[in-house]
């Protein structure tokens, strides 16, 4: 069995998240592979079988579940980067960042794009 190979989050309107996700995905090595009227479908480049993050456009989306997708981050320092770029490219922050009961060595951030679609950030203190 092999790791994951997709995601897929639906929202409303793609102009209104745009600079969220290329933000997000971006930091995360993931580039705009293709699109369509629909599709947006951000992937490591020159990888087989690499996983994928799609994002489509679906105009009578309903808010999503309370379900979360969570990455990690290299550092305490790159999760504070990212709560503030995110936060000015249209993210919500919900909790932190900061050290979560969860374990003594988690430090990290939750937060939703203008959709409510939840994330997570997080960072393993040494």
């Amino acid at each position: 069995m092999s790791q994951m190979s997709r995601v897929d989050v639906r929202v409303t309107s793609w102009d209104k998240v745009s600079s969220f996700y290329e933000v997000l995905l971006g930091s995360l090595g993931y580039k705009l592979q293709h699109q369509t009227d629909k599709w947006k479908v951000f992937a490591t480049a020159g990888q087989q079988g690499a996983s994928f993050f799609a994002i489509m456009e679906e105009p009578g989306y309903k808010k999503p579940k309370e379900e979360i997708i969570g990455f990690w981050a290299s550092s305490q320092s790159e999760v504070d980067r990212m709560a503030e770029q995110l936060a000015l490219h249209g993210g919500r922050i919900t909790e932190g960042p900061r050290s979560f009961p969860i374990s003594p060595t988690y430090y990290g951030f939750y937060f939703e794009d203008a959709y409510g679609n939840k994330y997570e950030l997080a960072y393993r203190l040494p």
